[in-house]
């Protein structure tokens, strides 16, 4: 999935280099950018190498740019900073300008010169571009994706959904084409003045770059032997529906265990999968598109009748997950 945060899919079509509709702008195919599409690794050492390709005659969007760039970094120096990049740069992202969509990013580092965070001056109805927007994308080119999906905790830091129970998220920011911003009016007021990031993003950014294995979900308690509790089923309550809504998809040996990995070692890593691991239903009204016993739902999209995890929807558990930033 890439970072289009409007509502286009014609990536190969956009125009960089903002000119109007009656001057012609070279496509991102033809300026050498290649469309968003994927999940990334993390920055090495945190450091986000980049270019500003806008041109400096657009003052307001050239300064509302190196306005956003100044925010990250006094936000979250040490451990992720946004570089100029030199010759010698190897990688790195360009920022360019583009009206003729609405603002786009490459989630993570793809290790390449040609990825970009693409940037209108304004909205399509006329409203001026928000440095919020240019942070929101920023936040896609360190690795992380759109909120709202299995989400558990305050901080879902693996590169992928984030601020779900987070109303001042970066990442629950809307910039479509109308717009229209679909967060809470102090979080608008926040969007160009402020702190603007949530202590949440600034978590999230801190574990990605710091500390990538820690666990994201929680830990549960071994079962309490004489409450009667099965490797299905726990009637202790030590284990059981989590915050989100969904059962821990844990069977086992009623040990304790991490609700994210279901590692039983509590001194542990946390394996590459962000999401969760949901157990096949269990319920025969349940179906393959729709869970009634709750071992799975809040936004997975996962259609079949087996466990499976719920960021990439895969039915092995030992497998390695593909939407993670974690993997590299």
């Amino acid at each position: 999935m890439g970072g289009c945060c409007g509502t286009g899919s014609r990536h190969s079509e956009n125009r960089p280099n903002g000119g109007t509709n009656n001057q012609y702008q070279p496509t991102l195919k033809e300026q050498g950018f290649v469309a968003p599409g994927g999940v990334g690794g993390r920055w090495p050492g945190g450091k986000v190498y980049f270019v500003i390709q806008i041109n400096p005659q657009n003052v307001t969007l050239y300064q509302k740019v190196q306005t956003a760039i100044q925010k990250w970094n006094q936000w979250n120096q040490p451990h992720c900073v946004f570089i100029p990049a030199v010759e010698t740069s190897t990688y790195y992202v360009n920022f360019i300008q583009n009206d003729m969509a609405p603002p786009t990013s490459h989630v993570g580092c793809w290790k390449t010169n040609n990825q970009f965070i693409s940037l209108p001056t304004q909205y399509q109805n006329g409203t001026p571009l928000r440095v919020a927007c240019i942070l929101h994308e920023m936040m896609h080119c360190a690795g992380f994706t759109h909120e709202g999906f299995d989400v558990s905790t305050l901080i879902n830091m693996n590169g992928i959904p984030l601020g779900s129970h987070d109303q001042f998220s970066l990442m629950k920011f809307g910039h479509f084409s109308n717009g229209v911003y679909q967060a809470t009016q102090e979080a608008q007021q926040r969007a160009d003045n402020g702190d603007i990031f949530s202590l949440g993003d600034l978590g999230a950014i801190l574990r990605l770059y710091t500390n990538p294995k820690k666990h994201h979900g929680v830990w549960h308690k071994p079962c309490d032997l004489r409450k009667g509790c099965t490797k299905e089923t726990c009637y202790c309550d030590n284990c059981g529906e989590l915050p989100n809504g969904v059962n821990c998809g844990y069977h086992g040996d009623r040990q304790g265990h991490w609700t994210c990995c279901l590692n039983e070692q509590f001194e542990s890593d946390c394996s590459t999968h962000p999401g969760y691991w949901h157990q096949k239903c269990q319920r025969s009204d349940c179906s393959s598109r729709n869970c009634y016993c709750k071992n799975c739902g809040n936004g997975c999209q996962y259609q079949g009748n087996n466990s499976h995890w719920s960021c990439c929807n895969r039915e092995n558990k030992m497998s390695e997950c593909p939407k993670t930033v974690y993997r590299n």
